[in-house]
């Protein structure tokens, strides 16, 4: 009986443990979602890599609605960097058609005035962290990121099932 009110409690803590580590935020969407924002510079291809080595199911962040676009810009107005950031948005595979990282066409979008630019190297995105627009430049340019996961899940259901199974054993 003991055993099982421990594995509870401790089952609790799991369920109710902050989403995201340290360094990282909650979106303002899901509450399984994760942003973090870099403040060393990188081009848009190591910046996707440091994304990637900070959590293997991270990228450089993409944005499907107005509210996660306000709270990448909020968060990132807190440091004093360049006004902005790569996005995981690109141009690289198909010209003209923008896709984020994991493949997903771009249906919510916020272009500056007078932008997607045709520019040959431009292909890569940034979010200006003052206004909430977004730009194309150069995937070489060096600038600050975002990342986002929706991997530090601390799964209410596993954690339930967990519990079943310690409660069967003891």
């Amino acid at each position: 009986m003991l055993r099982s009110i421990v594995v509870i409690l401790v089952c609790a803590a799991f369920a109710n443990a902050q989403r995201c580590p340290s360094g990282w935020f909650t979106s303002p969407i899901s509450k399984n979602l994760c942003y973090n924002f870099t403040i060393s510079r990188a081009n848009f291809f190591l910046a996707s890599d440091t994304c990637q080595q900070m959590n293997p199911r991270s990228s450089l962040a993409t944005i499907t609605n107005v509210f996660e676009n306000a709270a990448l810009r909020a968060f990132a107005l807190n440091f004093d960097e360049k006004p902005l950031a790569w996005i995981g948005l690109n141009d690289v595979a198909e010209n003209g058609e923008w896709i984020w990282l994991n493949g997903n066409q771009s249906v919510f979008k916020k272009w500056a005035p007078g932008y997607p630019k045709s520019e040959p190297n431009a292909l890569c995105v940034a979010m200006n962290s003052i206004t909430g627009l977004w730009v194309n430049k150069d995937c070489a340019t060096r600038l600050p990121f975002f990342c986002s996961s929706d991997q530090f899940i601390y799964q209410d259901n596993f954690t339930t099932t967990t519990a079943l199974r310690a409660k069967r054993v003891s």
